[in-house]
């Protein structure tokens, strides 16, 4: 039984890791074909191959995030709440319009 449940792990394990490394060249495809099919008529931008496109996926996924160590690397963490919101909530009335009054002389200059 300890055996059938090691090789169903193994087996498992090595199904998610070709499917890890099969799925980047699956979307380089894609982008391949969105590529040609849309930007060369559009904005008459050259027809790419697929190395182009897999080139240009790294390059994304560099740039905009999804790596661990990407933009967004922690995605899951809430935003905190800007300290100014809070603190114009508790102003009174008086206050909030004396603030308003400062803001609008400094978007006139």
């Amino acid at each position: 039984m300890e055996n059938e449940t090691k090789s169903t792990w193994k087996r498992k394990r090595l199904i998610f890791i070709g499917l890890m490394l099969l799925v980047p060249f699956i979307k380089s495809a894609l982008i391949m074909f969105l590529w040609n099919a849309i930007l060369p008529d559009l904005f008459h931008f050259p027809i790419i191959n697929y190395w182009q496109s897999l080139g240009l996926f790294l390059l994304c996924k560099l740039l905009f995030g999804n790596f661990p160590f990407g933009k967004f690397a922690f995605r899951n963490k809430p935003f905190p709440k800007p300290p100014f919101r809070e603190k114009f909530m508790n102003m009174t009335p008086d206050e909030k319009e004396k603030l308003r009054q400062q803001w609008k002389e400094r978007c006139q200059k």
